[in-house]
């Protein structure tokens, strides 16, 4: 693949690596456990580095969390033994950061950079609020696909604002999937200008990063994490956790198309008792109803037999009388009418939501089931076909991709007691296309267990097309 000069530039080859005698901030968010945190070193000092965990509760950049924000870098410059202006280096979280891809047909190499803002332009409404980056993917003679990254332009001023009142001020900002890539790349060089899939396994869910020839082409994350590994006991996945918006979506989207009622994912306790109670209500109504008109129909027909003895009197009285019956029955008809508008709506209400019940473990055929190991390593080892099963299933999707090269392997960051399972899923997986490689020890626990806070102090040696 030819590449275009519209993909380099002189910045590209300005390293600026981290001092090893200043202090380093780094200021991060995990959205899964809702926390900000905080990594404090000197030089490069990674064995007396110090990670604070702040908690929020609001959504992310939401009023409220900004209101958040700040009260925690009080709280957080009251432990620091200096007053004076710092600068740090800033971590978005990758729900944050949007990706896209645009494919535009090969052309002259000064006009392929308009016409790729003339693109952006006519594809976002709001260009004018985002910040666009770009690096060029791949092409051919026919055509060349640029890959970006886009972030709001208010996201970034509403965090700067925040930090600058408590004289914060950021070096540079980047999202947890770039940097967690940086950290490979700097602690395992030999990983630098390959193609693979990053699982990064978290206590309670895993993270995942997508590198293409050494650059950021992706991320996720699936709840699936180290509290899965047990050794007593084999899981199986879909019992993990509750029906999310996937099941409910396809569900959902049949039942429409029988003209069904939705399913929804909780179940109001008194459901049924609304649904009967309602029913008795309007029954006891129309009953009701047939009895004031039996009544009224023999008083009328008694009142037609008394012998009249002042007609003019008797007639002037019946149309006064017949005046307010008539008000009467229109007030007792409307309360009515409402009421049994009322008890409709709540019977409509009460049938309209209808229970998915609770999930049901899969049963397959004898010769679909593994064999459930008797040994605690054979145990996590199952439990870890899950995190494979993940893996592959990202890779098949990638494979979609006409314009991203075949991925090398599966490198995997986990704890060192954790690594065997790595040498079995290879072993067992012989003749499988993608090998998972383990990371290994990257120096100690503060490296491997925050490579997106670590990988920030590199920011300024690879991927620089991903800051921002």
């Amino acid at each position: 693949m030819k590449i275009s000069l519209t993909d380099f530039s002189l910045s590209d080859l300005k390293q600026k690596p981290p001092s090893k005698r200043a202090l380093h901030i780094v200021v991060g968010f995990d959205c899964v456990y809702k926390q900000v945190r905080i990594l404090r070193l000197f030089g490069l000092d990674f064995q007396n580095a110090v990670v604070q965990e702040f908690p929020y509760a609001s959504h992310f950049l939401s009023e409220e969390f900004l209101t958040e924000f700040k009260s925690i870098f009080e709280e957080y410059f009251k432990t620091l033994p200096t007053s004076r202006q710092l600068m740090c280096y800033l971590v978005l979280p990758d729900n944050a950061v949007a990706m896209d891809d645009v494919s535009l047909p090969s052309m002259k190499q000064s006009k392929l950079l308009a016409a790729l803002t003339a693109h952006l332009q006519n594809e976002y409404k709001n260009y004018k609020d985002l910040q666009f980056n770009h690096y060029l993917a791949g092409g051919n003679r026919q055509y060349v696909t640029f890959f970006l990254t886009i972030v709001r332009k208010n996201y970034l001023t509403n965090l700067f604002r925040c930090m600058a009142i408590n004289r914060l001020y950021s070096k540079t900002v980047s999202y947890s999937a770039n940097c967690m890539l940086n950290s490979v790349m700097q602690f395992r060089p030999n990983f630098r200008k390959r193609s693979f899939i990053l699982l990064d396994i978290k206590a309670e869910y895993t993270r995942v990063a997508i590198c293409v020839k050494g650059k950021t082409a992706g991320y996720a994350h699936f709840m699936l994490g180290l509290v899965h590994l047990k050794d007593d006991k084999v899981l199986q996945e879909n019992m993990q956790y509750d029906h999310d918006v996937a099941d409910l979506a396809i569900i959902n989207a049949k039942e429409r198309a029988k003209m069904k009622s939705l399913t929804v994912d909780e179940i109001p306790e008194d459901l049924a008792d609304v649904a009967d109670s309602v029913t008795e209500q309007l029954i006891a109504g129309m009953n009701l109803n047939e009895t004031d008109a039996a009544v009224s129909e023999v008083l009328a027909e008694t009142a037609g037999s008394r012998p009249q003895v002042n007609p003019l009197a008797s007639a002037v009285e019946s149309i006064v009388a017949e005046k307010e019956e008539e008000a009467d029955e229109f007030d007792e008809e409307q309360a009515e009418e409402e009421r049994r508008e009322r008890l409709m709506k709540e019977m409509l209400e009460a049938r309209k939501k209808k229970v998915f019940a609770r999930k049901m473990p899969k049963r397959l055929p004898k010769f679909m089931l593994r064999p459930v190991p008797e040994e605690p390593e054979g145990i996590m080892y199952e439990n870890f076909r899950m995190f494979i099963k993940w893996a592959l299933l990202y890779n098949a999707q990638l494979k979609r991709q006409e314009y991203l090269p075949k991925m090398e392997c599966v490198a995997v960051n986990l704890p060192a007691e954790y690594a065997f399972l790595i040498d079995r899923a290879n072993a067992e997986e012989e003749k499988s296309e993608l090998p998972f490689e383990y990371l290994g020890d990257l120096g100690n626990e503060n490296v491997g267990g925050n490579l997106d806070l670590v990988g920030a102090l590199y920011t300024g040696i690879y991927n620089k097309r991903q800051n921002f």
